[in-house]
C-alpha cells in the first residue's frame, strides 16, 4: 500500500494514443502514449493510487476512528483510485483490452507464474498470521483494491507512457517510479531503513509483475500477485523483525532469479 503525498496534477490533456484509429496499429496492440514528457506524465500518474488511498486512510485517522476503520478508509480509496483508473482507460482512445484486461498468453515463458506464486506462501511462512481477527475482512479489501489500484495505474496507464521506448525501457521506468512512491511511508511514521527496504523490493516486485504483463499482455497475473502478496503481508503484521528479513531475502532470491529469466526472453 502506498502512503498518502501531495495531490496530484490534471494528466489527460498531456497525452496522445499511439494507436489511433487509421493508424495501421493492430486492434490488440499493447496501448502506448506518446507524451511530450514522459516522465512528468508518468510520475503525475503514479500520484495518483498513492492520494486516493492515503486520503481514505488519513480521514479516518484525522476523525480518530481506530485501526480497522482506517483499514477500511484505506480500502475505499483504494477502490475508488481503481475505478477513477480504469474510467480514464475506458476513455483513453487504446482499448481495455489493449491495456491488459484480456486472458493471458504464453504463460509457458513465463513457467505459468509459478515463482511470483510461491512469493506469497513464503511471507506466510516467515511471518504467520499475526493480526487480529477483527482486522481480517478490511485488510483483504485492503489487499484486493489495492492489487487493482496500483496495477491499473502502474502496469497499465504508466507502462503505457514508456512503452514507446521500447519494453525494457518502459520495465525498468514504471517500476522505478513504482518504487519511489514507496518512500512516502516516510510520513506515515515508517523509519527510514524500513523505507529504503521496501523501496528496494517494490522496484524487484514491479520489475517482475510488469515483465508478466509484457509477456502474457495482461493485467490479471499482475493484479492476482500483486493482491496475494498484499494479503499475506498485511495478515504477517506488515512488521521487520528476524524471521521477516529471512523471509525477505528468500523473497528476493526468488524474485530476482525470475526476473533474470523474463528480462532475457524480452525483445530488443
Amino acid at each position: 500500500m502506498l502512503a498518502p503525498i501531495a495531490p496530484s496534477v490534471p494528466v489527460q490533456p498531456l497525452l496522445a494514443s499511439a494507436a489511433t484509429p487509421g493508424s495501421g496499429a493492430p486492434v490488440d496492440a499493447p496501448a502506448e502514449f506518446r507524451a511530450r514528457r514522459p516522465w512528468l506524465v508518468g510520475m503525475a500518474l503514479s500520484l495518483v493510487p498513492a492520494i486516493f488511498t492515503g486520503l481514505g486512510f488519513g480521514l479516518a485517522a484525522a476523525n480518530g476512528l481506530d485501526e480497522r476503520a482506517q483499514t477500511l478508509g484505506a480500502a475505499a480509496g483504494a477502490t475508488l483510485s481503481a475505478l477513477v483508473g480504469l474510467l480514464v482507460m475506458w476513455r483513453s482512445r487504446p482499448s481495455t483490452i489493449q491495456f491488459g484486461f484480456r486472458s493471458p498468453r504464453d504463460l509457458a515463458k513465463t513457467w505459468w507464474l509459478a515463482p511470483a506464486l510461491v512469493v506469497p506462501f513464503v511471507v506466510l511462512a516467515a511471518t504467520g498470521v499475526t493480526v487480529s481477527g477483527a482486522l481480517v475482512p478490511g485488510l483483504v479489501w485492503l489487499s484486493l483494491a489495492a492489487g487493482l489500484n496500483e496495477e491499473v495505474w502502474f502496469r497499465g496507464l504508466v507502462l503505457a507512457v514508456f512503452r514507446p521506448a521500447g519494453p525494457r525501457y518502459a520495465v525498468l521506468a514504471s517500476s522505478g517510479l513504482f518504487g519511489l512512491l514507496h518512500l512516502t511511508n516516510l510520513l506515515g511514521g515508517k523509519s527510514l531503513g524500513y523505507a529504503v527496504l521496501q523501496l528496494l523490493f517494490a522496484v524487484l516486485f514491479g520489475v517482475v509483475v510488469a515483465l508478466l504483463v509484457v509477456h502474457t499482455r495482461s493485467l490479471w497475473p499482475a493484479i492476482g500477485i500483486h493482491a496475494a502478496y498484499d494479503i499475506a503481508a498485511y495478515l504477517g503484521g506488515d512488521v521487520l523483525n528476524t524471521a521477516a528479513v529471512v523471509g525477505l531475502s528468500v523473497q528476493c532470491a526468488i524474485l530476482a532469479g525470475y526476473a533474470v529469466v523474463l528480462w532475457r526472453r524480452l525483445p530488443r
